[in-house]
C-alpha cells in the first residue's frame, strides 16, 4: 500500500532533513556529536530514560554501529576515565536535579577511545522541562578537544621550562602586559634583590616598583616600544632600590602561551661604570704613549726612506762603472771578480728598491700603475733578469702558460713582474744546485672583462716548517738563519709581494714541507685589454 503524506507531513520531514544537514555540517566543522535522552523515570541514570546516541559520537570513539556502542547509559559510562566519572555525573546531576534551569552543564572530560587511549572531549547539554521544572528531554553534545588540550599541555610546559631557565639567570628578568600593565613574570633574582616575598603577578607594575606612584613611569621604555613594536631599547639607569647601576634590553615577544608581552633584561654594569672612571686617566695616559710612539715609527720610517734614496746614487755609480770596467779590461783580467761585484751591487740595489716600496706602502702612497702589456712578454723580461742567478746554480726551470690567458692585459706590468720575480728569485736562492723550478700560470675565470689569473712557482729545495709558514709573509722574517745568511736577504720581498696582490684583488698562499719543496700561489685580477 502506498502512503502519501499530506502537505504538512511532507513540510515537516523537509524541516527535519534541514536540521540533519546543518547538524552534519557543524558536526564536520567542529567535531560536535549530539545524542538526546527521553525522560521517563526523574533518574539521570535510570535504564528505563531512553537514550540516543548519535552515529557520529559513535565514531568520534572509534565505534560502527549500535551492537559496539549500544544506546544505553553505561556505554558511555564505561569510558570515563577514572579521575573524570565522578565529576561528569555530579555536574550533570545537578543540571538534571535543579528545577530552576539555572545550572549549567558544561564540562570537560576524558573517555576512552576503542583503540585503548584516552582523549579529551568537552561535554555540555541542556533540558527541556514542565512547567513545574521536571526534565521530559536532554538534549547534549560531545565535542572532541583533545587537539585543544595537547596545545594546552605544550604552552604549559614551555612556559614552565622557560620560567626555570629564567629563573637561573642571574640577570634581572621580569615581564608585564603590555596594555594592562600587570606583572606575568618575576624571576627569582629579581625578587631577591628587590626583597619580594610575596607573590607579585598580577599586581601593576609601576605600583609595584615604584612605590607611590599611581600611573606608568615616564621613563618606562614601553612609550617607545608602542611606536616600533619591532625595536629593542638599550638603556641604562641608577636604581634607587638597589644603588646599582643596570643596562636595560626591552623589547616585546611572544611569551609561550600565545600572547604579546613586554619583556625586560637587566644586567648589572656598577663594576663596568667604576671601572670605567678609574681607567680614564690611563687612558689618557695610553693614547700619549701611542702618539709618541707612532711620532717614533713615522721617524724611523723616514730615516729609511731618506737613507735608501742616499744609497741609491753610490749604487747606480758602482754598478755603471763596474760595467765600464769590464767592457775596458781585458776578459781575462778580473772578469770574474768585477763579476761578483756587479752581481753583489745589484742585490743591494733590489734590496733598496725594495725597502723604498716597503716604505711607501706603509705610508699609503704606493699605488698600481695600469697600462695595457702582454703577459708573455712581462715574463721574458722577468727571465732574463733571473737567468744569470738560474745559470750560477745549474738549475732546470720549467713553465707552463695558459694559452687562454689574453694576449692583452690592463694593469700594473711593473708590480706583476716584481711579485713573479722575487717567487722565482725565492726559489733559487732556497734550492740547491741542479734544483728544479716549476712556473705556471693559468686563467681562472673571465667575467665583465675582469680576468682572473692564478700565478704559481714550485720547487724542490729545502722547504719551509708549519711554524714559519705562519710567519713566512712577515717583514724582515728569514726562513732559516743560517741558509739566509749564505745566500743573502733579509725578508722583506715575500711581504712586498704580498702587499702587491692584495692591491690587485687576490691572495696569496704558501705550502712546503721540510726537504721537499715548497710552492708559492697567488692569485690577481687583470683587465681584458
Amino acid at each position: 500500500m502506498i502512503k502519501f503524506l499530506s502537505g504538512k507531513e511532507n513540510q515537516r520531514k523537509t524541516y527535519t532533513e534541514y536540521d540533519l544537514m546543518k547538524y552534519r555540517l557543524a558536526n564536520d566543522a567542529l567535531g560536535i556529536a549530539l545524542w538526546d535522552m527521553d525522560v521517563e523515570i526523574d533518574d539521570p541514570t535510570s535504564p528505563d530514560n531512553k537514550i540516543t546516541w548519535s552515529q557520529e559520537l559513535r565514531e568520534l570513539l572509534g565505534f560502527s554501529d549500535e551492537n559496539d556502542f549500544p544506546n544505553t547509559i553505561p556505554a558511555l559510562a564505561d569510558r570515563f576515565h577514572p579521575d573524570d566519572n565522578d565529576n561528569a555525573f555530579e555536574a550533570f546531576a545537578a543540571h538534571f536535579y535543579d528545577r530552576t534551569g539555572k545550572t549549567p552543564f558544561n564540562i570537560e572530560y576524558r573517555l576512552k577511545h576503542k583503540n585503548g587511549e584516552y582523549r579529551w572531549f568537552q561535554g555540555f547539554g541542556t533540558t527541556l522541562r514542565d512547567g513545574a521544572g521536571l526534565p521530559l528531554k536532554v538534549a547534549g553534545a560531545v565535542m572532541d578537544i583533545d587537539k585543544i588540550k595537547q596545545i594546552e599541555a605544550e604552552r604549559t610546559e614551555a612556559l614552565s621550562i622557560m620560567e626555570k631557565v629564567l629563573n637561573g639567570l642571574d640577570a634581572i628578568i621580569y615581564v608585564t602586559d603590555p596594555i594592562t600593565s600587570e606583572i606575568l613574570f618575576m624571576n627569582n633574582t629579581m625578587r631577591r634583590l628587590y626583597q619580594f616575598e610575596d607573590d607579585v603577578n598580577g599586581r601593576i607594575c609601576y605600583k609595584v616598583l615604584q612605590r607611590g606612584m599611581d600611573k606608568r613611569c615616564d621613563f618606562c621604555p614601553r612609550y617607545k616600544l608602542d611606536k616600533e613594536p619591532d625595536s629593542v631599547v638599550v638603556w641604562e639607569i641608577a636604581d634607587p632600590f638597589t644603588q646599582r647601576v643596570y643596562r636595560k634590553t626591552d623589547r616585546y615577544m611572544k611569551w609561550p602561551d600565545g600572547k604579546t608581552v613586554h619583556l625586560q633584561h637587566s644586567v648589572d654594569i656598577t663594576d663596568l661604570v667604576q671601572m670605567s672612571e678609574n681607567n680614564k686617566q690611563m687612558t689618557e695616559e695610553v693614547k700619549n704613549a701611542l702618539l709618541e710612539t707612532q711620532k717614533a715609527n713615522r721617524a724611523k720610517d723616514d730615516f729609511m726612506s731618506h737613507m735608501s734614496h742616499e744609497m741609491l746614487t753610490p749604487m747606480n755609480a758602482i754598478i755603471g762603472t763596474t760595467q765600464v770596467i769590464k767592457m775596458r779590461c781585458n776578459p781575462n783580467i778580473l772578469d770574474e771578480d768585477l763579476d761578483d761585484i756587479e752581481t753583489a751591487s745589484r742585490h743591494l740595489l733590489k734590496l733598496i728598491n725594495d725597502l723604498l716600496d716597503m716604505t711607501d706602502g706603509k705610508d699609503g702612497a704606493f699605488i698600481l700603475v695600469k697600462s695595457a702589456f702582454s703577459f708573455d712578454e712581462m715574463f721574458q723580461g722577468v727571465m732574463k733578469d733571473i737567468s744569470s742567478a738560474i745559470g750560477e746554480k745549474q738549475q732546470t726551470i720549467s713553465f707552463d702558460i695558459d694559452r687562454a690567458i689574453p694576449p692583452a692585459l690592463i694593469g700594473d706590468e711593473k708590480r706583476l713582474g716584481q711579485v713573479i720575480s722575487n717567487l722565482l728569485l725565492n726559489a733559487n736562492k732556497f734550492t740547491k744546485e741542479h734544483g728544479e723550478i716549476h712556473f705556471s700560470a693559468r686563467m681562472l675565470n673571465e667575467e665583465n672583462e675582469i680576468v682572473d689569473l692564478q700565478i704559481e712557482v714550485r720547487d724542490n729545495g729545502i722547504g719551509i716548517s708549519k711554524e714559519q709558514q705562519k710567519e713566512i709573509f712577515n717583514l724582515f722574517m728569514q726562513v732559516d738563519g743560517g741558509l739566509n745568511r749564505k745566500e743573502g736577504g733579509v725578508g722583506i720581498g715575500l711581504p712586498l709581494s704580498e702587499h702587491i696582490v692584495e692591491l690587485m684583488g687576490g691572495k696569496i698562499w704558501v705550502e712546503s714541507e721540510l726537504e721537499k719543496g715548497t710552492t708559492f700561489t697567488f692569485t690577481c685580477k687583470l683587465k681584458k685589454g
